[in-house]
């Protein structure tokens, strides 16, 4: 694919040509006014001479213009202008009667400016009648031409000087405002594949501050994804390969039975231990997808009516079960809990489900509700054997089962304690003095959570 143009590149490019036109644009008028002015300066020099010269001869004492170059005319020639005086008549001039001695051979001319050519030079002149006598001034137009040479190779070096070190600026002044983000692409340029590390932390400017933090969250949220992903396929390739590997025992001992003409009574208890491996398999993986889902982040912005999870947590308890749980409930019907339905219910199940487990068939299995400061408080009160603080402590780790006789899965108080976190809330487990253990879920009330 082809690469656009760097961010350096096109800085150059942009501003320096902005820069080359605007500084261009300038000198050219520059150029431009001071020949304008230089040219009207000279013609002006030379009518002012011309008049000066016509005002001069009415108080020059007879005898003073001879016919030729005249010693008091000559000092125009120092200043590169030449002069002559002409006697006219009926406007026409009729002999020269005295010159400087660079003044050129000037016939008929025109009242006021006019050009003539002379020895092979061309010349601008001014002429100006009084007293029967006609001043003509006149210049060079190559020395003209040199002066506006010198200025505008005064205004054209000097500018193209400028321009260079106004360049060379502009060079450094982007690799110095673009060094942070230089420093960020090397970074990026060196981060091997597939790397989910996040960014260093760089002396960044402001603007690019949200852009590194975006890309590290981003970056965060992969390495988790990652690691979900990689814990959820070791989890399930070891817990799943026990119940497999029952399963198979018994099909294959249904079959032998089957081979031999045994008792059918057999058959269907082979059969019978393959269907419960086959139901705690599926449990296990719906606990684990679960877990999964969990992981993978909070739903915000759903709330659920404490009074309605808890109808939905009985309707799923087995009649038996649903006779031996004490429901305690201290808040009103509409208060409500921050955490989506289907969330507080498999949490409020996961924790019901674990103390019927463990609770003699005899005993009874108390919930408590209650709302205290705005949040709701689920207490589950059992009367098995209980555990000690330690176990307490590991019990929400995955996979944890504590006695390695237990049914479960070791997933049940971890998924609550997932829901827990992702939702702001809290688990904790306490041994009973009476014996059996307390397990206690805090959830934010909606009240609370829109304090928060």
């Amino acid at each position: 694919m082809k690469r656009a143009l760097s961010l350096r590149a096109r800085l150059m490019l942009m501003i320096g040509l902005s820069l080359v036109v605007l500084w261009a644009g300038f000198s050219a008028w520059m150029l431009a006014n001071s020949r304008n002015e230089l040219r009207a300066a000279l013609d002006d020099r030379l009518a002012a001479s011309a008049k000066m010269v016509a005002g001069l001869i009415t108080r020059l004492p007879d005898g003073t213009m001879v016919d030729g170059p005249s010693d008091w005319v000559n000092p125009f020639s120092g200043s590169g202008m030449a002069c002559s005086i002409s006697q006219i008549r009926d406007g026409i001039a009729v002999r020269v009667i005295s010159h400087s001695a660079n003044s050129p051979v000037l016939g008929r001319l025109k009242d006021g400016f006019d050009m003539v050519d002379y020895g092979g030079e061309r010349w601008r002149t001014y002429s100006i009648e009084h007293n029967g006598m006609r001043v003509t001034t006149a210049d060079r137009v190559a020395l003209r031409k040199s002066l506006v040479h010198e200025i505008a190779t005064s205004i054209v070096v000097p500018f193209c000087v400028a321009l260079a070190g106004a360049l060379l600026a502009l060079r450094m002044g982007i690799a110095w405002g673009l060094a942070p983000l230089e420093r960020l692409r090397r970074v990026l340029e060196a981060r091997t594949p597939g790397s989910d590390a996040v960014l260093p932390a760089l002396r960044i400017p402001a603007e690019l501050a949200p852009f590194q933090d975006t890309l590290n969250n981003l970056l965060r949220r992969v390495h988790d994804a990652f690691n979900r992903e990689r814990q959820f396929t070791d989890a399930a390739a070891h817990e799943l390969r026990t119940p497999l590997a029952a399963m198979k025992v018994h099909m294959q001992v249904a079959d032998l039975a089957l081979e031999k003409n045994q008792d059918i009574a057999v058959v269907r208890e082979a059969i019978h231990e393959a269907r419960t491996g086959a139901d705690r398999m599926q449990e296990l993986l719906d606990q684990l997808l679960e877990l999964a889902r969990i992981d993978c982040g909070a739903r915000a912005g759903e709330a659920t009516g404490v009074a309605q999870a808890l109808r939905a947590v009985l309707n799923a308890l087995p009649a038996a079960q649903q006779r031996r749980l004490d429901v305690d409930m201290h808040c009103t019907d509409a208060q409500a809990a921050d955490m989506p339905e289907p969330l507080l219910v498999s949490a409020l199940s996961n924790i019901v489900q674990n103390a019927m487990r463990h609770t003699p068939a005899t005993a009874r299995v108390e919930l408590r509700v209650k709302e205290i400061a705005g949040d709701i408080e689920f207490q589950v009160l059992d009367a098995g054997p209980g555990m000690s603080r330690a176990q307490c402590a590991e019990a929400v780790r995955r996979f944890w089962r504590g006695n390695t006789a237990s049914e479960g899965s070791g997933l049940g108080l971890a998924i609550v304690k997932a829901i827990a976190d992702c939702h702001g809330g809290e688990l904790s487990l306490t041994p009973r003095p009476e014996g059996g253990l307390c397990v206690r879920l805090t959830i934010r009330g909606t009240n609370a959570a829109a304090r928060g």
